[in-house]
């Protein structure tokens, strides 16, 4: 299955997925199947949803560090969406002195594991973004094994 991401940035969703419509059209990748990944400004924002997962990726998973999350469905609305996830992990992990100075060559890697373990469901549902993908997903692979 083909995943093709763009974030909708100022050009807006229905935009993007008009452009990633047409660039599988155009890449002649029929019988694939494919979904288009488009959050709203970054995935990053998908990030911002589960304080549990943020204090477990850094490894203070009973931590009590305030993350500043924003508030349930309303990651999409946070203006940069990758700088305050890196915030809250950076908070989250509790670091001072050299670890604290590290943290920047980490954060690739502790994204890159948030991404891998995101929890479906939850706060995520109500993000509009992610409720697309999810059923965009379902779709093509049900479309898929019908043999269309």
């Amino acid at each position: 299955m083909l995943f093709v991401h763009r974030d909708a940035d100022n050009a807006g969703a229905e935009a993007r997925y008009r452009e990633i419509e047409a660039a599988v059209r155009d890449a002649a990748r029929d019988g694939l199947p494919w979904t288009g990944v488009v959050p709203v400004r970054m995935t990053e924002a998908w990030l911002l949803q589960d304080e549990a997962a943020i204090r477990d990726a850094v490894g203070k998973p009973r931590g009590r560090a305030p993350l500043d999350l924003p508030a349930p469905g309303r990651a999409e609305r946070v203006v940069n969406p990758k700088e305050r996830l890196r915030d809250a992990l950076l908070a989250a992990s509790e670091n001072r002195g050299r670890r604290l100075r590290r943290f920047d060559q980490e954060f690739p890697l502790l994204r890159k594991r948030l991404l891998r373990d995101l929890p479906i469901g939850g706060a995520l549902e109500r993000l509009e973004s992610w409720v697309r993908f999810r059923v965009d997903t379902m779709g093509a692979v049900r479309n898929f094994a019908r043999g269309r």
